[in-house]
């Protein structure tokens, strides 16, 4: 990558980052960094600007998935992951008090080395449920897939 580019894309990520709690739209987040300065290739500031807004590059698409498909490499976001493995699976969890039926939805994510269908990842989210997110009360009732971050420079 040029130095120029590099630059530009610092200079556009700091940018990204400090406007995403401001509510606005992608586009209109790319334009804003690119009038600063920090212009960069399209398709990674939509995926830098999603990241630091909290939402996800093609998750409408994700979401959409029919049964029994992976989640095409084209819908991943790619990141450096804090953990050496090559995906984390990201979504939204239902979680329910079976004494109460209270309802309390939380975002959720789970580091993998596999490349599998929505359904396996919901289905060891829900084996391997982290008891740090809930209280010991809570089950899981629902899941939804949101994205499928891949680790940079990792294999598929």
């Amino acid at each position: 990558m040029p130095a120029a580019t590099g630059i530009a894309r610092a200079i556009g990520r700091s940018i990204l980052e400090k406007i995403a709690p401001e509510a606005m739209s992608i586009n209109s987040m790319i334009r804003l960094a690119r009038a600063g300065g920090g212009g960069y290739n399209y398709q990674l500031m939509r995926q830098d600007a999603a990241k630091y807004t909290g939402r996800f590059y093609r998750e409408d698409a994700v979401r959409a998935l029919k049964p029994g498909t992976i989640v095409p490499k084209d819908y991943m976001v790619e990141a450096k992951l804090k953990m050496d493995v090559k995906y984390q699976f990201h979504g939204y969890a239902t979680f329910t008090d079976p004494e109460t039926g209270e309802q309390v939805r939380q975002r959720v994510s789970m580091y993998t080395n596999e490349w599998v269908e929505p359904e396996d990842y919901i289905e060891t989210f829900k084996e391997y449920q982290p008891t740090s997110t809930t209280a010991d009360v809570y089950q899981v009732s629902n899941i939804e897939m949101t994205g499928l971050f891949h680790n940079e420079g990792w294999s598929y």
